[in-house]
C-alpha cells in the first residue's frame, strides 16, 4: 500500500539537492543586514534604545562591519526627514558617533532644503487665505488647514521625494 506523505515532505524531498549559489547567499545575506540595520535604526529613533546600544548591536559581526556601515549609511539617509529637526538629529549624532563622520555639510544641505520647504509652505499658506478671504472669509481666527489642501498635500510629497533625492545625490558626490 502506498504511503501518504504531507506537504512538507514532499517539498524537503524534491528541494534535498538543492543548493544556494554564492551569489544568492550574498543577496540573502544583505537582506538580512538591511533588515537588521533598518530595525535597529527604528528603534533608535523611536527611543526604543539608545546610541550605545546600537553602536554595540551593529559592532557584533565584525566580519560584516564595514558593509553594515554602507546600509547603515543609506538608512539614515533614507530617514532624514525634511520637516522633523528631532528625528534629523538623531541620525547626525549617528554619523558622528558611530559612522565617525562629520555631517555638517549634510547638515548645511537639509537646511537649504527646508528653508525652501518653508517658503513653499508659507506661499501655500498665503494662498489659501487669500482664497477664503475672496470667499467672504476672514478674519484673524481664520487660518488654513494646509493638511486639508490636496494641492499642498501632493506638492509637500513631491518636496519630499526630491528632497530625498537631492540628499542621495549630495551624499554620492560628497563623502559626507
Amino acid at each position: 500500500m502506498a504511503e501518504i506523505k504531507s506537504t512538507m515532505e514532499l517539498a524537503l524531498e524534491k528541494t534535498k539537492n538543492l543548493t544556494l549559489s554564492e551569489e544568492e547567499k550574498k543577496a540573502l545575506q544583505a537582506s538580512e543586514w538591511t533588515g537588521k540595520v533598518r530595525g535597529l535604526v527604528q528603534k533608535y529613533l523611536d527611543d526604543a534604545i539608545g546610541i550605545t546600544q546600537l553602536k554595540s548591536a551593529l559592532s557584533e559581526d565584525k566580519k560584516a562591519i564595514e558593509r553594515l556601515r554602507d546600509i547603515l549609511e543609506m538608512e539614515l539617509l533614507d530617514n532624514i526627514q525634511p520637516d522633523s529637526d528631532d528625528i534629523n538629529e538623531k541620525i547626525f549624532q549617528i554619523f558622528r558617533d558611530i559612522l565617525e563622520r562629520n555631517p555638517e555639510s549634510l547638515v548645511q544641505a537639509v537646511r537649504n532644503v527646508q528653508q525652501d520647504l518653508e517658503r513653499e509652505r508659507q506661499k501655500h499658506f498665503d494662498h489659501l487665505k487669500e482664497e477664503l478671504q475672496n470667499r467672504g472669509i476672514h478674519g484673524s481666527a481664520v487660518l488654513p488647514n494646509l493638511s486639508k489642501s490636496d494641492l499642498w498635500t501632493t506638492q509637500l510629497n513631491d518636496l519630499s521625494t526630491a528632497f530625498h533625492q537631492s540628499i542621495k545625490e549630495f551624499s554620492k558626490r560628497r563623502s559626507l
